[in-house]
């Protein structure tokens, strides 16, 4: 192993407390919660079906993934799309309409079945996930012998883990083409059944994608509506423009972080 973590250690000391405290506590005075972290101890000790014993590290990891994807997930998705509408106002005055007329024709309450039929938001927020993945790549531990297709073509052996470029597949223009610009008419229903499945994974894809995405996407497309149902996002003097991506680090982040400005809507 090469011990090299992705995680500040006062990060990966914090968390490693916490759940080791957690799980003694539950231990030693019998607690029993039907939460994920019971689900954790249970294939701790290997007594769910067609599972393995497990060490306190793989409990610990599972940890901080299900913190991440529920919490650093939405707000990076937020802070990308706000940042690219304040850049592009006629996205933002496109996408302020059909929140518009989602509120009137919904009592002025945004609604599950409103949020999902909104579909301007739906290709605002995916193109962002395009070009800001929560993640800029994901892994994956081979279980069986596999030939990649590749020039030559490379052997895959069970125990070797394989990384997948995320970003580096959202930005390439033999799939999408002008891969920097940003353009939410890629995911219209017209445009995205071009779009190779395979070739588009900020959360991850196949059974083991990410756990939290669709509340992470209901989240963040909650926040964002409300957001601009009452206010203008605007560049300010300290927006960097164009951004510039944090080169460490697990997950996307932009060098100076995020300026913007907001001014209340009149109308």
């Amino acid at each position: 192993k090469l011990r090299i973590s992705l995680l500040p250690t006062k990060v990966t000391k914090f968390f490693t407390s916490l759940v080791l405290d957690t799980i003694a506590t539950r231990e030693r005075e019998g607690i029993v919660r039907p939460d994920m972290l019971q689900l954790l101890m249970q294939a701790k000790k290997g007594t769910l079906r067609d599972d393995h014993s497990r060490g306190n590290e793989d409990i610990i990891a599972q940890a901080v993934l299900f913190f991440l994807a529920g919490f650093d997930t939405a707000s990076t998705l937020l802070c990308f799309a706000s940042h690219q509408l304040a850049v592009h106002l006629d996205v933002q005055t496109r996408l302020q309409e059909e929140i518009d007329e989602t509120l009137q024709e919904n009592g002025g309450k945004f609604t599950y079945e409103a949020l999902h039929n909104m579909k301007y938001l739906d290709m605002v927020v995916n193109e962002t996930l395009r070009l800001y993945p929560p993640a800029a790549a994901v892994d994956r531990v081979c279980v069986q012998p596999y030939t990649l297709k590749s020039d030559p073509p490379m052997e895959v052996h069970p125990g070797e883990a394989l990384f997948i470029p995320i970003v580096a597949l959202h930005h390439d223009p033999k799939y999408y083409p002008d891969p920097e610009r940003f353009d939410p008419e890629r995911f219209s229903d017209d445009n995205k059944d071009n779009i190779n499945p395979l070739t588009y994974l900020p959360f991850g894809i196949g059974p083991r994608s990410c756990i939290g995405n669709r509340f992470a996407l209901m989240e963040a497309k909650l926040a964002l509506a409300y957001l601009l149902s009452r206010f203008n996002v605007k560049v300010v003097a300290k927006t960097p423009i164009p951004i510039k991506i944090v080169q460490k680090g697990f997950n996307m982040s932009i060098d100076g972080g995020f300026w913007l400005g907001l001014e209340k809507r009149t109308a």
